[in-house]
């Protein structure tokens, strides 16, 4: 015993009352030797702690007394040979750290724990926390490394909403991008492709309105500032002056997520939503904020590969996207609606009077003229709406959700908003506007469409 009882500067520091009141987290400290482990105090916090578990003990003590419900636990894979506070220790001087299971029940704690060669020992518990939560997370984890395993960049973020909807129990997904030059939110993916009820429906037309809500100062969702990687959920029964409160009631959403996947000028919002009677419970809400970092270094990869790759594709005159990422974004649509059947709607939109335009203002005079009419186009559709250049110069607008009533409301929309366009006050816009609708599945392929709708 004699070794136990040597002085040493880890059991001076101990010993000094002056730390036990000023460290925020619960702490205790003792000596391990041959008969077992003393433990000869704690701060406020661990006293606080034990008082929650109805614990009033004096010191010194055995860790019996402490943590002697926890050691006649079945293990399971976050408390095996963890519940005993020997189990804790190496043997060799210095930190260790890992998850601890002390008290029984569901509870589990974070810990750092130093240890001296003398069997002085000091234990940090940094947290509690449900190994619910903890599995969810640890769960969530390997799907998302998964992910990263099966897929490339480019494809990561339609898999990412199916594994967050899936894991976390929510009836939509989605991912969302700010397109700076039209200053509007696209929705670059959602519910892994997935319909899903009435969700999409829902959570689409929620998306539709809130676009035409935006605020032109600065980047925002809602009353959500952008930026830094924060998440937050919002609930239906939020304050009464919550801007949230009435627009969720309207699609019978009662709560959502919405996190910064990526910041900057062109960020990246994840959202997940639920309904019914299911609200997004705190289990939830620990186990997205618990691997959050990791979704965002997704985002993060997914903006800076395929961003690279995206450059190349957009249209130098209008702004737009234009061939094969263009095309193969309508090519997934259409692929949708054979599968699940929703009415599909594509618009076609020309100019006629090229030539005149050209006489009369040159080269640019046409840019201008079909740049103006992708302005046009732009505020007149949806956020979930496609729209990009083809290789003949016209625009295709492709509207999903949408019948043949609803295409001829846009299109008729967009005349009116043609009559008054022209780059140049001697020659007037002559558009070409075609319309094309499918129902239930009923879809040729890509090629075809296009030749259809190109008459």
């Amino acid at each position: 015993m004699e070794r136990y009882e040597k002085p040493d500067s880890l059991v001076n520091v101990l010993h000094d009352v002056d730390w036990h009141g000023i460290m925020p987290g619960p702490i205790f400290y003792g000596q391990r030797h041959e008969e077992g482990i003393t433990v000869h105090g704690g701060n406020d916090s661990f006293a606080h702690l034990l008082e929650y578990r109805n614990k009033h003990i004096s010191y010194p003590c055995d860790e019996r007394e402490l943590f002697g419900e926890a050691l006649s636990e079945e293990k399971d894979a976050f408390s095996e040979d963890s519940s005993s506070l020997n189990s804790l220790f190496t043997g060799i001087s210095g930190w260790t750290r890992g998850t601890w299971h002390p008290f029984g029940g569901d509870e589990v704690l974070r810990y750092a724990l130093f240890e001296d060669s003398y069997g002085w020992f000091a234990c940090f518990l940094e947290s509690r926390t449900s190994r619910r939560i903890l599995e969810g997370q640890e769960h969530l984890r390997e799907k998302l490394e998964e992910l990263m395993q099966l897929y490339s960049v480019g494809e990561i973020l339609d898999p990412l909403t199916a594994v967050l909807r899936e894991t976390l129990d929510l009836d939509w997904t989605g991912v969302l991008s700010w397109n700076s030059g039209e200053e509007r939110w696209i929705l670059a993916a959602y519910n892994g492709g997935e319909r899903g009820e009435d969700a999409n429906d829902r959570a689409l037309e929620f998306l539709r309105d809130f676009q035409g809500s935006q605020e032109p100062s600065g980047v925002r969702f809602g009353d959500l500032d952008i930026g830094g990687h924060r998440c937050w959920w919002v609930e239906e029964a939020a304050e009464k002056d919550s801007s949230w409160r009435g627009v969720l009631k309207k699609y019978g959403i009662r709560s959502f997520f919405a996190g910064t996947l990526v910041q900057g000028a062109q960020p990246m919002l994840f959202l997940g939503f639920s309904g019914g009677e299911k609200r997004i419970t705190r289990i939830d809400r620990e186990i997205f904020r618990g691997v959050w970092p990791l979704v965002c270094s997704l985002g993060e990869r997914y903006r800076l590969i395929g961003g690279m790759a995206v450059l190349s594709q957009k249209d130098k005159v209008t702004g737009l996207d234009k061939g094969t990422v263009f095309l193969d974004r309508v090519s997934v649509e259409l692929s949708r609606n054979r599968r699940y059947s929703y009415p599909i709607s594509l618009l076609y939109v020309n100019l006629r009077n090229e030539e005149a335009l050209e006489r009369a203002g040159g080269a640019g005079a046409v840019e201008d003229g079909y740049r103006l009419l992708a302005r046009e186009c732009l505020e007149s559709i949806r956020v979930v709406d496609i729209i990009g250049r083809l290789d003949d110069g016209g625009l295709l607008i492709l509207l999903p959700h949408t019948n043949f009533q609803g295409a001829q409301v846009v299109s008729g929309r967009m005349k009116e908003r043609f009559r008054v366009l022209s780059p140049l006050p001697s020659v007037s816009l002559e558009v070409t506007l075609r319309s094309l609708s499918y129902s239930e599945g009923l879809i040729p392929d890509t090629e075809r469409v296009l030749a259809e709708i190109r008459g």
